[in-house]
């Protein structure tokens, strides 16, 4: 997982918000990416997700149920969501749930696919990694995987309908982790101040 929290924030390295910016890890599983980013940034940092498997103690953890967080509107400067939306079954609830805590910035990455292939290529891939190579023998910690798929364009589209935003950078990654071989595309959004 570290080497894995080290691509990820190589990657999004460039599109985050000078520090300070408190930061959500937005499904942030075992806090790999928010310890890199409050050691590398000097970000105050946190983490939601639906099980509290996080390795670091120090850093604070927001439990999500039922797609809310118990956080108020505009919690964090920016919140980073890494190929989270696909693992919801209510992809709209989650993606508002990421939009209403950030108050400058969103930054997600997702798996992207564009054709019924790649669907079905990716679906096949997303279940290997998190049912076998990430095996969790108790059923509840094991890691959604409902194959919510989208292209890129599926993704802007869905933010645009729930918030009425488009991308500030909407850039194709391609395969770049050779344990996880699906295509990835990074979205950065970027919110009005508040009136």
């Amino acid at each position: 997982m570290g080497e894995r929290a080290d691509v990820w924030v190589k990657v999004i390295r460039p599109h985050l918000l000078v520090a300070p910016a408190t930061t959500l890890d937005f499904g942030g599983g075992s806090g790999e990416v928010a310890k890199r980013l409050s050691l590398a940034f000097d970000y105050e940092t946190a983490i939601s997700d639906v099980l509290h498997w996080s390795r670091y103690a120090e850093i604070p953890f927001y439990l999500s149920k039922d797609n809310r967080v118990a956080a108020a509107d505009r919690s964090f400067k920016q919140v980073v969501a890494l190929t989270v939306f696909h693992h919801a079954d209510n992809v709209s609830a989650l993606v508002s749930e990421a939009f209403r805590l950030a108050d400058k910035r969103v930054l997600f990455i997702e798996s992207v696919t564009n054709s019924i292939l790649e669907f079905k290529y990716g679906s096949w891939i997303d279940w290997f990694y998190n049912r076998v190579i990430h095996y969790m023998g108790e059923e509840s910690k094991k890691i959604n995987v409902p194959c919510n798929f989208l292209p890129a364009s599926g993704w802007e589209q869905r933010v645009w309908e729930l918030t009425g935003l488009q991308p500030t950078v909407s850039k194709a990654l391609g395969i770049f982790q050779n344990l996880n071989p699906e295509f990835h595309h990074l979205f950065v959004y970027d919110k009005a101040p508040e009136s």
